[in-house]
């Protein structure tokens, strides 16, 4: 693609060596991209960037990874092509935080090669000249990374609001979109002020008459569209921010260094921080007072790092800072395993599927799963127990296309449920398409094997690759299935706090890197103990109570709650018996699943994370929830691109969309009947993924993977993140038909046994029990009938995963028997003669 976004087709020769020529002749100057698809999906290291030049009487063409990433002491090549060019008429410069070496190759062919070294990580320029004239983009900025180096990044915006000649009784419904004089739209953030006036926040990216657009239901408000004026000192300007504090010019480890950003005098525009070296720095920020931000950054590595600060996508002055830091090592130790998986093969409709789960920790019967077909149909699946925690998923799938397979334990989803499963011909893989699931990833202990399943069906060909850094060593063991999934047994010596990173075909998996707590199998924390802990249907708002025996074991207690936001909250201690036993208070404020962590000096008690669940027991279904619209399909960058999710029947919960890509989007949500409209601008072209959650868990099909096209309007070269939360309220479909659900549920494969299928004692209660487990789902009839007609009494209670309890009471000696039928069909042995 040239740089006037017109896609044009290049030739393509099969050398008939396994190999193809790809010729393309160029019409214009500047950035080009080449994109190589086999069967609609792109190839792996595609799209290839280029740029193109005018050299004489032809053309130039500069390409290379060298001129877009590179890592420290390792050579970044590119080469130049251009039509009678030679060694000397190219010239190679960089511009950077240290000076590199430079290294050109005339290949005698039209063509010269360039690699240059980089001695240190940071922000580089590559200066190309062909004759001493620039080539057309340079120069080039290269991001250089360490060796072994680690990044983290977070980002704040700042936004300017501005009140609109309207007033509005509520929000629902009402969306705003504001145009900038060079055209791109973005959505805008909307609330109600004082006196019901309707506030609008957005950031400005240049000065001039920009033009507000308001719609409530799609359709334009009186009034709009409104036009407002921004002035050209409201508008981010890096070169006014100013970066002080104690963090500027050096580091140490272990602790927390201070950086204090003012942009007070620099207008409205997002800030972006990012830490590069050795380590993975946390870094938190908090804004003192209004346009001063304090960061702070906790590298635990000795070593340089680069700090790169950016405000309105510009680097401020003195970034990308290179600081040394000094003091201890976290002595974290790192180990890595590596598998190559196969493309798992077509499942066609009516086809016997089966799928390998190991789950530690679970009783089998409390464990249930269950199928949605593409048109939400939902059935019970066989699950069966092979012992030692593994399972077998076992379902014929009845048509093609996307199903939804839920994994359930103790009514909830495992960690990594739902999966998608295709029926058909596969759409294109990635890293998106990859689940881990069980507890492995969640919690563990010390001197045995955790473990944690990675299910890869979808991603397509490729290599796994699981990273485990913490306290001691990993001893990692990797078990593939051959059915499109595949588990890790890891086992670690030290307990604490671990990193598990899974990663396909070097990308990270959704949700990765997972942080793990590591209980010790041994010592103090050991004698620990969780009493009067109800995990389920508690009432957001209220105080939440549970109590912790630690039958004197010494060390400090503490405890915390991860909510369903990912935010932190301490949990109030009081003593009940000093030593024995001590109460731990919190107020949930929303609905969701929330993780309670209770340490003794620091290190986990066993079990540690525990779930409680706010709200009802059948809080939500994220399976119920569905997300359509062209701006999961594609997007244009400097447009509004739109999608809708579909909330209705899924419960209240939280729901979160969150967009990866390589510019910030300026994300934002309104409320509909039936669910959600989500509006997000993005700036510059590539990949995006947007995740939709539903109290932590993905909803099918999520994240979606979204190409982005246009020009680049933004961006800093880094994954950008923007999320926007939703506290969503239960909906349900109007006018909708109610349909009688057909049931497959095999009779043949319900069992039944008790002593009250052969005998009872005149007035006194009989029972047997009822498994229903492996037949799938239907309706189970359950009769009594005596030769004085039928039993006045009986009872079916439904006790989990299939099995019923039933009894009846006979008051007279007489004889009778019992029919149990599953659909329309009986049970083998029904109906069974009873008799006093």
């Amino acid at each position: 693609m040239p740089p006037t976004q017109k896609k044009e087709v290049a030739e393509i020769i099969d050398n008939l060596d396994g190999t193809i020529l790809v010729k393309y002749t160029p019409k214009v100057h500047g950035s080009h991209e080449l994109s190589i698809l086999q069967n609609g999906a792109q190839l792996q290291g595609t799209p290839i960037k280029f740029y193109v030049d005018a050299y004489g009487d032809g053309w130039a063409t500069v390409y290379g990874p060298g001129l877009q990433n590179a890592v420290v002491g390792e050579p970044a090549t590119f080469t130049v092509c251009a039509k009678g060019s030679q060694a000397k008429e190219l010239s190679v410069s960089i511009e950077g935080p240290a000076k590199s070496q430079i290294k050109i190759h005339d290949n005698k062919d039209g063509t010269c090669s360039a690699a240059w070294v980089p001695p240190v990580p940071g922000e580089y320029k590559v200066h190309v000249k062909l004759g001493g004239k620039a080539v057309k983009d340079s120069p080039f900025r290269v991001l250089v990374m360490g060796e072994g180096q680690k990044r983290s990044h977070l980002s704040v915006g700042s936004t300017s609001e501005v009140a609109l000649p309207i007033t509005q009784q509520e929000l629902k419904g009402i969306s705003a979109s504001i145009k900038s004089p060079g055209g791109i739209e973005e959505p805008c953030f909307v609330r109600l002020l004082d006196g019901g006036r309707l506030g609008v926040s957005f950031t400005p990216r240049e000065a001039g008459e920009h033009l507000i657009t308001v719609k409530r239901d799609g359709k334009l408000v009186p009034k709009a569209p409104f036009k407002i004026k921004v002035d050209k000192t409201q508008v981010g300007d890096a070169s006014k921010v100013e970066v002080s504090g104690s963090g500027k010019a050096k580091g140490i480890t272990l602790q927390a260094n201070e950086l204090l950003v003012d942009t007070s005098k620099a207008g409205y525009g997002g800030l972006s921080v990012s830490v590069q070296g050795p380590s993975k720095a946390e870094l938190t920020c908090k804004e003192v007072k209004s346009g001063l931000i304090k960061v702070l950054y906790t590298p635990t590595e000795p070593g340089v790092y680069a700090i790169a600060i950016k405000f309105a996508d510009h680097h401020v002055k003195d970034s990308p800072l290179t600081v040394q830091c000094t003091g201890k090592s976290a002595g974290r130790v790192i180990q890595t395993i590596q598998k190559d998986v196969e493309q798992h093969g077509i499942c066609l409709p009516d086809q016997e599927s089966h799928l390998f789960l190991k789950l530690l920790n679970t009783s089998p019967m409390d464990i249930t799963a269950r199928l949605m077909d593409p048109k939400g149909h939902t059935d019970d699946i066989e699950m069966r127990d092979l012992g030692q925690q593994y399972y077998q998923l076992k379902f014929t799938p009845k048509m093609e296309g996307i199903h939804t397979l839920s994994v359930m334990y103790k009514d909830a989803h495992v960690n990594g449920s739902p999966f998608q499963f295709t029926v058909g011909s596969f759409s294109e893989g990635g890293a998106h398409k990859v689940r881990a699931a069980g507890q492995g990833v969640v919690r563990g202990e010390t001197g045995t094997f955790n473990a944690f399943n990675i299910y890869h069906r979808e991603a397509g060909v490729g290599a796994v690759a699981v990273t485990i850094e913490g306290p001691s060593k990993a001893t990692l063991e990797f078990k593939d299935h051959n059915d499109g999934n595949c588990h890790v047994d890891y086992k670690v010596a030290t307990p604490g706090e671990y990193v598990v990173a899974v990663k396909f075909n070097d990308q990270h998996i959704p949700d990765s890197p997972f942080k793990v707590y590591i209980a010790p199998a041994t010592g103090e924390v050991r004698k620990l103990e969780l009493a009067q802990f109800h995990g389920q249907g508690i009432p957001a708002g209220k105080a939440f109570t549970f109590t912790v025996l630690t039958h004197r074991a010494k060390g400090h207690l503490e405890a915390k709650v991860v909510t369903p936001n990912n935010e932190v909250d301490t949990i109030d201690i009081v003593p009940i018996e000093d030593g024995e036993s001590y109460a731990m208070r919190f107020v949930p404020k929303e609905t969701g699943n929330h993780f309670i962590h209770v340490t003794l000096d620091g290190a986990p008690m066993r079990e540690s994370p525990f779930r409680l669940r706010v709200g009802g027991k059948d809080l939500c279904d994220p399976t119920a929830i569905s997300a359509s619209g062209d701006g999961l399909v594609k997007g244009t960058t400097g447009q509004k691109c739109e999608f809708v999710i579909n909330t209705a029947n899924a419960g209240a919960g939280i729901l979160t969309v969150q967009m990866d890509g390589p510019s910030k989007a300026t994300l934002d949500a309104y409320e509909l009947e039936k669910g959600y409209k989500v509006r997000y601008t993005p700036l510059a072209p590539g990949s995006y993924f947007a995740s939709v959650k539903y109290n932590g868990i993905h909803a099918p099909g999520s994240p979606f993977k979204i190409p982005v096209e246009g020009k680049e309007l933004g961006g800093n070269g880094y994954n950008e993140t923007s999320h926007v939360k939703i506290d969503a309220v239960a909906k349900t479909s109007k006018g909708t038909v109610a349909v009688v659900p057909e049931y497959q549920g095999d009779a043949a494969k319900v069992t039944a046994k008790g002593a009250g299928l052969n005998k009872f004692f005149p007035g006194r209660p009989a029972a047997f029990q009822i498994d229903t487990g492996l037949a799938g789902t239907n309706l189970l009839m359950v009769g009594v009938v005596t030769t004085k007609g039928p039993c006045e009494e009986v009872v079916v209670r439904h006790q989990g995963s299939g099995h019923y309890v039933c009894s009846y009471r006979i008051p007279d000696r007489v004889k009778g028997f019992v029919f149990i039928k599953y659909g329309d069909k009986e049970i083998p042995g029904s109906p069974f003669a009873i008799e006093p």
